[in-house]
């Protein structure tokens, strides 16, 4: 999709039935910026989700983006429910009204830092494939990313998103899900066209085989906090599940990008 391109005909292209955005989004206005959400997600779901919240007026776009990077700081490091709104204006020196006028309340505060953050992951994982010397160097890229994402997160924001807000998480899990899927089966694709995968994987299948361990890896009750950080569990799992799809001639490749940069 192209940045110029009317969000009406980019809506048509994916066969998302000529849906304009005062239909979904509620304001012509926001037209801008649902059309960078849906090339940036790729999810017209999601997008719609965060057009409910975000403009892209002038006057309202720096406190929007304050308000993101302040609540997402302090929700990843804190934890959800110790945090306030209270707590959020005095951190960006706004009143409570202020943030009211852009949310309407914590939940749809929550739900915004989550498609935000969403909306990174699929940047990083487009520029990794987009600068990724091979379907190795990609993934490796990828894993990385994710281990020091979840390593800036605290167990208890983990916790409290499942807890207080199960809809939220679920939403958040079945749109990661297929982001991952995608990502993964075409990265297989990708490393046996390149010869450094085994012939005979079947992509479909091991994608939702790792993305199914991902779930795993993430429920408290199989893999408790306290036992091991959740990062180590993260690379466990992507060393085994790469060392799975490589041939002779990608393990040599894989050893010589680990010893230049471990996976961590």
């Amino acid at each position: 999709m192209n940045a110029g391109q009317p969000l009406e005909e980019t809506l048509e292209d994916e066969s998302w039935q000529g849906v304009t955005t005062s239909k979904w989004c509620g304001d012509p206005g926001h037209t801008a910026f649902c059309q960078e959400s849906v090339r940036n997600v790729g999810n017209f779901e999601r997008c719609k989700s965060f057009c409910r919240f975000r403009g892209v007026s002038t006057q309202e776009a720096s406190i929007k983006e304050k308000l993101i990077e302040t609540a997402d700081g302090l929700f990843m490091r804190l934890g959800l429910k110790s945090v306030s709104m209270d707590d959020i204006a005095r951190h960006m020196g706004v009143s409570k009204k202020t943030i009211y006028q852009i949310v309407d309340n914590k939940r749809d505060l929550i739900e915004l830092v989550l498609v935000n953050d969403a909306c990174k992951d699929l940047e990083v994982i487009q520029e990794n494939l987009r600068e990724s010397k091979d379907a190795i160097d990609e993934f490796l890229r990828n894993s990385r990313y994710f281990i020091r994402q979840m390593r800036a997160i605290s167990p208890t924001t983990i916790h409290d998103l499942q807890k207080y807000y199960p809809g939220l998480w679920r939403e958040q899990m079945q749109a990661h899900q297929q982001d991952f899927l995608k990502s993964v089966e075409a990265n297989m694709n990708r490393g046996m066209e390149e010869g450094l995968y085994r012939n005979d994987l079947q992509p479909d299948i091991i994608a939702k085989l790792y993305v199914a361990m991902m779930m795993i890896i993430i429920d408290k009750s199989i893999f408790p906090a306290h036992e091991r950080p959740i990062t180590d569990v993260i690379r466990e799992h992507a060393s085994y599940h790469l060392n799975g799809l490589v041939n002779q001639f990608g393990r040599e490749r894989l050893e010589t990008y680990l010893k230049k940069e471990a996976l961590d």
